[in-house]
């Protein structure tokens, strides 16, 4: 004899599937968040960033192009690696990423950080001698290992949006919000599949 599962189990899959698919595709073309019966959600998209990447082991993160930083990643975790993107952070490498000069990353604010400017080829970095350990000075000429690299603090050396977008590929960062997404459907779907099973068995053990 067949077990049949009720007929409201498959009117509330086949809801939670539809439900699933709708958030999904509205997360995918870039929705902020969804509204549902009066209710609104939101993706919390303010929070995400954008990562572009130097190489398979480092990259640029920012999320207004305003604060750069230049940072470690490693492979996603499966299932938010490929769902979400290919990449999420693993550490930190240089935290004010303001200007790019040939291979040289570095600050205009020296006296705030301990390394002010970092290689991305050779790896070498740069601490500046300041003559006012408290401020930093702003002709980049002032800063001796800084002028002896050539480094200056011209707009066409700074880090941006459209800068880095010119200059290295988008690095596919797994955001936040992607796996809050996706963390719901697994849940959302995986109860329906449990209830499903619980009534599968109570049918067979009365058959």
């Amino acid at each position: 004899m067949a077990i049949r599962i009720p007929s409201w189990w498959w009117a509330v899959a086949s809801t939670t599937v539809a439900v699933v698919l709708v958030i999904e595709l509205a997360y995918l073309f870039g929705a902020s968040g969804i509204e549902f019966s009066g209710a609104q959600t939101s993706f919390d998209r303010e929070h995400d960033k954008v990562l572009f990447a130097v190489d398979e082991r480092r990259g640029f993160v920012t999320r207004d192009g305003r604060d750069v930083a230049l940072v470690q990643i490693a492979p996603g975790t499966f299932p938010f690696r490929p769902v979400c993107g290919r990449c999420e952070l693993d550490g930190s490498v240089f935290n004010l990423a303001q200007f790019l000069h040939d291979d040289w990353v570095y600050t205009s604010m020296p006296h705030i950080t301990d390394v002010d400017a970092i290689n991305l080829r050779t790896g070498e970095t740069l601490q500046a001698s300041l003559t006012d350990p408290g401020r930093s000075p702003e002709d980049a000429a002032q800063i001796p290992e800084f002028a002896a690299h050539g480094l200056d603090f011209a707009d066409d050396k700074r880090l941006d949006l459209g800068r880095l977008a010119s200059l290295y590929p988008d690095g596919r960062l797994i955001n936040e919000s992607c796996i809050v997404v996706q963390m719901a459907a697994i849940v959302a779907l995986g109860i329906v599949a449990a209830l499903g099973l619980v009534l599968l068995a109570t049918r067979g053990r009365r058959a």
